[in-house]
């Protein structure tokens, strides 16, 4: 019976460089008849014939083992041809790879087969046969690695917990170069003490012995070092001045020990469908660990039924995007997808993970011996790019950034977490992140974000979402979109900015400066709370926070009378923001509340801008709910008009405003005998009852009419008495005051005062 063999190489020119969209032709040999090559193992699909090469050169089919094919690969357009060879029957194997087929099916046989491909710097390819791994497999690299259609299984542990079945390790940090001098934030190039180890367009790794952030032990995160990954100038040619290929994103003293250590690129990962499975449940087992490499491809790879880890890239620079599919198996505590750590901007195409505890996750490197540092350091991981994520059933995280990552745009994240799932769906304990679309639900935290500090001569820390809808789910107490600054160091402001968040959860958006103020700004927000807060701003002593929706629709469950729709606590906090509470919620336009919503400000502020829908508004604590464009005033009838005694000045009627920012207005009416002789009117406002204001008070605002003696008669002089703009920090009653001089009979005086509250 006939076996599929697949083909498949880069076609590249004489430079070795790729050749986008060569044709691969199949012929029946010494003839000018096509021979059908197949796009599935059943050789049952045929494929196109030519086949075309994609933008990378790559291309692959399966053929018959059972046929003999002449194979002609030429350019795009015909003109040039880069191959032309006949492959007998049995001998379908490319010019540029060792089929695992002529080599025994074992442990031994594979890694004979890997060892003898390294060797011609050739493809292993696989073949799909199924290889069982009987111990660990650890590959010493100093070339390309590259493996195609390789199934590999390991299915019991041999050497202890939280092994890999395959490592793949390449060669150490070497060379170290210190600093000769200290480089600023931002420098485009270095001073070294040495030029011995310095190569144009090498590249390194820069350390010092600073702690990157305070990281609390407490929090349990390793603390990383300021750390970044740096490439010499391509020009470079000699001396101590060292110029980069890109700015220095950290600041490096030689008091803290700066130094540079160089990065050997020369092992290099190219896999093509990959997949290593594992023993399952209670097996504590990686798939593949690797250390110190340089990723070159790395694209429909998979591991299967590993409960620790699927693939760790630890320390590693990335030329291409990855893409890998991960069935992971329950393991408490533990059961990653993709974890990269230290590495230097990883970018990953897509991950799809089941099962997960975290489908994809970012972070500082293991525990790493540099040569002469003296000790272990851990190291700091920056940049790069992710495209999809997918978690189904996940066990934790479906998305992780821990501390030791900084900086890292992420396209769009989807999933759903297993029933009573107590890990947050999204987290996010770095800063420079931003996040695309964001489709979670079943979390009881479906989205947490957090900050530990970093040098305060970067850039401000700063997270961003486009959408995040986190759907149904939780339990408890917790928030669907949770933030908390815990830079305990430098007490960094922390931004973060949401276009949309949308999600039914037990709360809704929470802000919470522990160690620091926070700010978090959203463009519009669709929430329903079950058991908590829909809005809530919680300040400390050490920061406040502030919560700003541009866009508000956030309903409260109105069976729990506990629920505030829109909460804000905290210590006051003058030194720092004078004249401004502890805690502050700021909404535009739009709805909130059910019938019994309320508003709770304990020492903070809320502001609102807009409609409230139909719902009552009522204040708990001590703190202050600002409606701008609320009315307030205070009026006099006609019927009820005062009397007046000349030169003296009355009060007509008054207004209480609570603090804030007030535009207040008032008319005083007078009306006088038929026979009153009247010579000035004062309408006035003033803080004073039955007083007219100091001429200094710029609190106050009045109007002055004056006059030779005049009888008008029996008819009604109106006089409004200007506006002020008034800012209260307590409760405060305005009073409009009449005032006029007259003779001969008598007076009397109605009016109204207003006050429209603007801040």
């Amino acid at each position: 019976m006939a076996r599929a063999i697949a083909f498949g190489w880069g076609v590249q020119n004489a430079a070795g460089a790729a050749v986008s969209g060569a044709k691969v032709y199949f012929y029946i040999p010494s003839t000018v008849t096509l021979r059908t090559p197949y796009s599935d193992t059943a050789l049952s699909v045929p494929t196109a014939n030519p086949v075309i090469a994609d933008a990378a050169g790559w291309f692959s089919v399966y053929l018959s083992d059972a046929l003999s094919y002449q194979i002609v690969v030429k350019s795009a357009d015909d003109s040039i041809t880069y191959y032309d060879k006949v492959h007998a029957a049995g001998q379908t194997a490319s010019n540029d790879e060792i089929l695992l087929s002529d080599y025994a099916a074992t442990q031994a046989g594979f890694v004979s087969a890997a060892e003898a491909a390294i060797a011609a710097g050739k493809w292993l390819n696989g073949e799909e046969i199924s290889i069982t791994l009987t111990s660990l497999m650890t590959v010493t690299l100093t070339g390309p690695l590259r493996w195609r259609n390789v199934r590999l299984q390991k299915l019991t542990q041999s050497a202890g917990d939280y092994e890999y079945s395959v490592t793949v390790n390449g060669p150490d940090f070497s060379n170290v170069t210190t600093l000769g001098s200290n480089a600023a934030i931002g420098a485009s190039s270095l001073t070294v003490s040495s030029a011995t180890n310095i190569v144009a367009d090498g590249k390194y790794l820069l350390i010092s012995d600073a702690d990157y952030n305070a990281d609390p032990a407490a929090y349990g995160n390793a603390v990383a070092k300021k750390s970044e990954w740096i490439r010499v100038s391509q020009g470079y040619t000699s001396g101590t001045t060292v110029a980069l290929q890109q700015a220095l994103q950290s600041s490096y003293t030689t008091a803290t020990n700066a130094r540079m250590y160089r990065f050997l690129e020369t092992a290099t990962i190219e896999w093509d469908n990959v997949i290593i499975t594992g023993g399952g449940t209670g097996q504590a087992q990686g798939a593949v660990r690797f250390n110190k490499c340089v990723v070159k491809r790395f694209t429909d790879c998979g591991s299967v039924r590993n409960a620790y880890a699927g693939f760790t890239f630890n320390l590693c620079g990335f030329e291409s995007y990855i893409s890998a599919t991960i069935e992971s198996s329950p393991l408490s505590g533990y059961g990653y997808g993709i974890e990269v750590v230290g590495c230097d901007a990883p970018l990953i195409d897509w991950v799809w993970g089941e099962h997960c505890r975290h489908v994809v996750t970012r972070g500082s490197s293991f525990s790493t011996t540099l040569p002469f540092s003296g000790g272990t350091v851990v190291i700091l991981g920056r940049g790069g790019s992710t495209g999809l994520v997918t978690g189904l059933r996940s066990t934790g995280s479906v998305d992780d950034v821990h501390t030791g990552h900084v900086g890292h745009n992420i396209g769009e994240v989807t999933g759903d977490l297993v029933p009573g799932n107590t890990q947050e769906a999204i987290t996010c304990e770095s800063h420079g992140i931003s996040y695309g679309s964001v489709r979670v639900t079943g979390a009881d935290l479906p989205v947490t974000v957090l900050y530990y500090g970093h040098p305060s001569d970067e850039a401000s820390p700063v997270v961003k979402f486009g959408s995040a809808d986190v759907g149904y789910g939780g339990s408890s107490t917790n928030a669907a979109f949770l933030v908390i600054n815990r830079d305990a160091q430098t007490r960094n402001t922390f931004h973060v900015h949401a276009d949309v968040v949308e999600g039914r959860y037990p709360g809704g958006i929470n802000a919470t400066a522990t160690q620091g103020p926070v700010f978090v700004t959203v463009d519009k927000a669709v929430l329903f709370s079950r058991t908590t807060h829909t809005v809530s701003a919680v300040s400390s002593a050490n920061g406040q926070a502030f919560i700003t929706i541009a866009s508000p629709w956030l309903i409260e469950d109105s069976a729990n009378a506990s629920i505030y729709a829109i909460n804000a606590e905290g210590d006051l906090y003058e030194a720092a923001f004078p004249g401004v509470f502890g805690a502050v919620v700021a909404l535009g336009p739009g709805t909130i509340g059910a019938d019994n919503t309320a508003f709770r400000a304990n020492d903070a502020q809320i502001r609102i801008d807009g409609t409230r829908g139909t719902s009552t508004k009522s204040l708990a604590g001590i703190g202050t709910v600002l409606v701008p464009g609320e009315i307030k005033s205070g009026v006099l009838a006609l019927g009820s008009a005062t009397s007046l005694t000349t030169a003296t000045a009355k009060t007509i009627t008054s207004v209480s405003l609570e603090p804030g920012t007030w535009k207040i207005t008032g008319q005083v009416n007078y009306l006088p005998a038929g026979t009153t002789s009247i010579t000035r009117f004062i309408s006035a406002l003033s803080s004073t009852d039955n007083a007219l204001p100091a001429v200094s008070d710029l609190a106050s605002a009045g109007m002055n009419m004056i006059s030779a003696a005049y009888v008008p008669g029996a008819i009604t002089i109106n006089l409004g008495t200007g506006e002020a703009i008034v800012t209260l920090t307590a409760t405060t009653t305005y009073y409009v005051i009449g005032h006029a001089t007259f003779t001969v009979s008598t007076m009397t005086a109605f009016g109204k005062i207003q006050a429209e509250r603007i801040g």
